[in-house]
């Protein structure tokens, strides 16, 4: 009968070990499922936190590209703004040489005009002075005749 308790004693203590080794097991095996989970949770956010590095990178590459092609069109534009300021600034020059080159014409048909003025007016004054002079001698032939 001792022996009956004992070996009864033995057989409830190795099913209690048994049953806390079988715990323990199925703890682990929670745990370990619990971190595969985890694992895997981090892998996809990890490959979430890719995809969305990748798609940042993807849009700052586009801006890069539109900020480049909007320096080059305002560097277009401000080398066609030259070239115009400079188109402009030529015709100006142009239309000043022209404005004075007719500006001294004028002057120059003036002056022309001016000239011929003063010569028929000098003729003027012989004419005159002529006649004056063959009045005087008429009026003189006259009284000498009478």
């Amino acid at each position: 009968a001792a022996a009956a308790k004992a070996l009864g004693g033995v057989e409830e203590r190795q099913a209690m070990t048994e049953r806390v080794v079988s715990d323990v097991v199925d703890d682990i095996h929670m745990n370990q499922k619990m971190m595969e989970e985890e694992f895997a949770r981090m892998e996809d956010e990890r490959g979430e936190q890719q995809r969305l590095i990748g798609r940042q990178r993807e849009v700052l590459e586009e801006q890069q590209a539109r900020i480049e092609h909007q320096e080059k069109e305002q560097w277009k534009l401000r080398e066609d703004q030259r070239r115009w300021q400079s188109d402009l600034e030529d015709h100006q020059n142009k239309v000043v040489r022209f404005s004075e080159q007719q500006r001294l014409k004028h002057e120059e048909l003036l002056n022309e005009q001016r000239t011929r003025e003063e010569a028929f007016r000098a003729q003027g004054d012989q004419r005159q002075m002529v006649q004056e002079q063959l009045k005087r001698m008429q009026e003189v032939n006259q009284q000498q005749q009478a």
